[in-house]
């Protein structure tokens, strides 16, 4: 989604939009997937990932709209690599591990919308299900979004027809989420993987088009 509104409204306000829709998105995604949810995992991504977020959301409002869009991109296309070298490695996440790569994308996701994909190989590492993994990030970018908002509110880059655009994105997602889930009981974990890796490539493409060609 932050792929297809940056065009629209600018790179600068879609990160804070997009911030507000998937507070609501990962809420509702949260209650549907309640029961999975590992918790545990969830602490220990957002015991140094929370205060990263802060971070993260601070810099972000210091970045020009072309390092933005780039910056994105590159998050994109890093976890795709990532994500399979990791499946191949059969990489096992320790808790310390988790914790680690949480303060890693705890800044990013201040100041990106995307690096969740970053979390997929550490997450899926620590032996759990696609339930588990769809409930427990949304846990974790929940309080994420929480955060990036504190932040955003506190400067002029959460002004009303920023949330109104966010608002209106997010209850949106709401039906879209329940589909989704419906459609993911009954999708094996690689045909998920290859739809998250298509729709992370077209991001990617996207964000360098208006890194390099709208905003160069």
């Amino acid at each position: 989604m932050a792929a297809v509104l940056a065009p629209i409204i600018g790179v600068k306000p879609a990160v804070p939009a997009m911030s507000i829709a998937l507070l609501i998105s990962h809420l509702s995604r949260g209650v549907l997937n309640w029961r999975d949810i590992d918790w545990q995992a969830a602490r220990d991504v957002m015991m140094f990932g929370a205060p990263m977020v802060i971070a993260g959301a601070i810099a972000y409002g210091l970045l020009p709209a072309q390092a933005i869009a780039l910056l994105l991109a590159l998050v994109l296309l890093a976890s795709l690599p990532l994500r399979h070298w990791a499946k191949r490695n059969h990489v096992k996440t320790s808790r310390g591990v988790l914790r680690g790569v949480g303060s890693v994308w705890g800044f990013l996701s201040g100041n990106t919308i995307g690096p969740g994909m970053l979390l997929t190989p550490f997450l899926l590492g620590t032996g759990m299900g696609r339930a588990a993994f769809v409930g427990t990030l949304a846990a974790v970018t929940l309080v994420n979004h929480i955060l990036k908002i504190g932040v955003f509110g506190a400067t002029s880059l959460l002004g009303a027809q920023v949330l109104a655009i966010g608002l209106f994105i997010g209850v949106l997602t709401i039906p879209g989420n329940w589909f989704g889930r419906k459609m993911l009981q009954g999708m094996s974990d690689t045909s998920h993987g290859w739809i998250v890796d298509g729709l992370t490539l077209i991001g990617a493409l996207n964000f360098l088009y208006l890194a390099f060609v709208r905003y160069a």
